[in-house]
């Protein structure tokens, strides 16, 4: 950031992966675009991609909650 300060300083938390979702489960994810994409759980790498890199919800309104602060980190970034 410009000032050299984190604008989220402070407000970091560990947060626990959630359970992996079975075969056939449905699941939530954030795009890059930072929409919400719902998809079904088979197991296949771009599952486990997703997965790993934390961006796997089980609920649509948990992924927006964290699309919205995706989307605040980056508007900090502007200012």
């Amino acid at each position: 950031h410009a000032d050299g300060k984190d604008c989220y300083a402070g407000k970091r938390q560990i947060v626990d992966y959630q359970c992996k979702p079975k075969i056939g489960e449905p699941y939530y994810y954030i795009d890059c675009f930072l929409d919400i994409v719902d998809d079904i759980w088979s197991g296949d790498r771009m599952d486990d991609l997703v997965y790993t890199s934390g961006n796997c919800f089980k609920t649509k309104n948990e992924a927006q909650r964290y699309a919205d602060k995706f989307s605040e980190i980056l508007k900090c970034r502007k200012s």
